[in-house]
């Protein structure tokens, strides 16, 4: 069954507000120097959002409780459905938007899977039985719960067909939980008893070991599967991960071994985190980890929401009895503020170097890299000169004044002094070959080989700092 919906292109203002951060300085004291460079842009009201490589697709509520469903690309708005009777499970992948609506039929609630790509909508799928846990991955594929023939089954749908991957299967219940069922690639696992259970697109297997009791487990990330579980000896809580491969025996491994209360697993980008209750009293928050090259890393002790997304760990932070929150990352060993515009706690999510979340009302922001600008170029003159560099911004400084030379020298040597009566601890040089120099104490050297082309070095920008530069040649 096909239906067509129109397609209006719309422009609308946004709000916008640029932020270049410094790194966040905490008890915890994670980095020395880190910048987060994003716009950040109010895309307006929504109920239910996702996001994929800087699209937003969100559903608005209309005065007669029905939704609109709205595609926003940069500052163009289209319209998807209009007057929809439901917005569940709003997913956009592969371009591809998805959704659940609702409706009575001869006195039956049926519930419809829609997909709408290019201006054409195509019911995928409609039932008057229970369903929930609709899972979805990048390419486009579904995976959902139904209860059907007196048992819960599981559903999947590969852009084309639908598969009915269980049968006679009565023991987990219908949810709406999307913890509860994942698909990626063209597998789908979910929890089942206390047990997880893998379709690899043939054949169904249990991959958690016996006598494990299962808590939660994490969405497949390429052919890894991340939950937490009682451990069969300790009945301790803990976070194991199973690598399978295609006609091999999987690989099973215990992440941690700790024994606290976990409540949260994530793995994306070869990248785990988890979250342990702390039992924080007024702060809905938890005490949020990371797994690098096998040690946890304590990164927050108010986390909310986490994702991961190119590389980074994006979390909020809880702060108050009410939801409102800050948002941060971690990259590389450093912690950077990206905002703290009173979002709610539980309802960000990144990915494709973009970020969504809803503030403390209904209104929804979105963080995009922010676009480059070109770095001022300031030219330190004539050897031994001393210029004075303002680091509010970011600032490339060069050397080039060769003539009347009849020599070659072998290097080329750049000095760094505080003109603030500060250290130089935290300011950093770049060089061509994208080599950090941290400079330290009250003066710091940085020598580049010498050519006749100009030499240069970029300084990151360090607001509220003034340091002094000279070069010299040498050899």
């Amino acid at each position: 069954m096909l239906t067509h919906s129109e397609t209006p292109n719309m422009t609308r203002p946004t709000t916008k507000k640029s932020l270049l951060l410094a790194t966040v300085i905490s008890s915890l004291c994670f980095g020395s120097a880190a910048m987060a460079g994003y716009d950040i842009n109010s895309i307006g009201e929504s109920l239910t959002r996702d996001l994929e490589n800087g699209v937003v697709v969100k559903s608005v509520r209309n005065t007669d409780f029905t939704v609109n469903i709205v595609l926003v690309d940069g500052t163009n708005e289209t319209l998807i459905a209009e007057n929809s009777s439901g917005s569940e499970h709003l997913n956009l992948s592969n371009g591809i938007v998805y959704w659940i609506s609702s409706q009575i039929v001869d006195g039956n609630l049926e519930r419809t899977l829609n997909a709408a790509q290019y201006g054409t909508t195509t019911v995928i799928h409609t039932s008057a039985n229970r369903i929930g846990g609709f899972s979805y991955d990048d390419e486009g594929n579904v995976a959902w719960v139904e209860h059907i023939n007196g048992g819960n089954e599981v559903f999947y749908y590969d852009g084309t067909s639908i598969t009915q991957i269980t049968t006679g299967h009565t023991n987990f219940a219908i949810s709406d939980d999307t913890r509860n069922i994942h698909t990626q690639n063209g597998n789908v696992v979910w929890g089942e008893s206390q047990a997880l259970y893998l379709w690899n697109g043939y054949s169904v297997e249990k991959i958690s070991p016996e006598g494990q009791s299962l808590g939660q487990f994490a969405s497949l990330d390429a052919n890894t599967v991340t939950w937490i579980a009682s451990d069969a000896i300790t009945s301790a809580s803990e976070v194991f991960q199973y690598d399978f491969f295609q006609d091999q025996e999987g690989v099973l491994t215990q992440l941690t071994n700790d024994g606290e209360p976990k409540n949260d697993v994530l793995t994306k980008d070869g990248i785990t985190t988890y979250q342990v209750s702390n039992g924080h009293i007024g702060i809905p928050s938890d005490d949020l980890y990371v797994i690098e090259n096998g040690n946890p890393e304590l990164l927050s002790i108010r986390s909310v929401s986490v994702d991961i997304d190119n590389g980074k760990v994006v979390w909020t932070e809880g702060q108050s009895l009410d939801i409102n929150g800050e948002l941060f990352q971690y990259e590389n060993g450093l912690t950077t503020q990206i905002d703290t515009n009173g979002m709610r706690a539980n309802s960000m999510m990144a990915e494709g170097g973009h970020i969504l979340w809803v503030n403390s009302g209904s209104e929804t922001w979105l963080a995009s890299p922010a676009a480059e600008q070109e770095t001022p170029v300031i030219n330190l003159g004539g050897e031994h000169g001393v210029t004075e560099i303002d680091l509010s911004e970011a600032t490339t400084i060069q050397v080039s004044q060769w003539s009347p030379w009849s020599w070659t020298p072998s290097n080329i040597g750049f000095g760094f002094s505080p003109a603030d009566n500060m250290t130089l601890n935290g300011i950093v040089a770049i060089d061509s070959d994208g080599n950090s120099h941290n400079l330290a104490d009250y003066w710091a050297a940085v020598n580049r080989p010498f050519s006749w082309e100009p030499i240069r070095l970029t300084l990151p920008a360090v607001p509220g700092r003034v340091i002094n530069v000279q070069w010299w040649a040498e050899g």
